[in-house]
């Protein structure tokens, strides 16, 4: 069966990282927009589910907190450049 496209949450991944780091690793299905120019180009990501790619923990945190306030729904984050085990 055919569900209405309307029911369906798109997920989106959002590559919050810098140019220069984010290049090397491009996914063509995410949306580059880093950290410093979020608040002007937040526009772009489509409503719905967000899936962050941050460098690290401080950048992880600015962009969860900047896509919550704004009504998205943030689903996880990978870290890139992270030690953890």
């Amino acid at each position: 069966m055919n569900e209405p496209s309307s029911s369906i949450n798109c997920l989106t991944v959002v590559d919050v990282r810098d140019y220069t780091q984010s290049y090397k690793d491009s996914d063509h299905e995410s949306v580059h927009i880093p950290v410093g120019y979020l608040k002007r180009y937040f526009h772009e990501v489509p409503g719905g589910e967000v899936h962050i790619i941050a460098s690290n923990f401080l950048e992880r945190n600015i962009s969860i907190r900047f896509f919550r306030r704004r009504g998205f729904n943030v689903t996880g984050y990978t870290l890139t450049d992270c030690a953890c085990r």
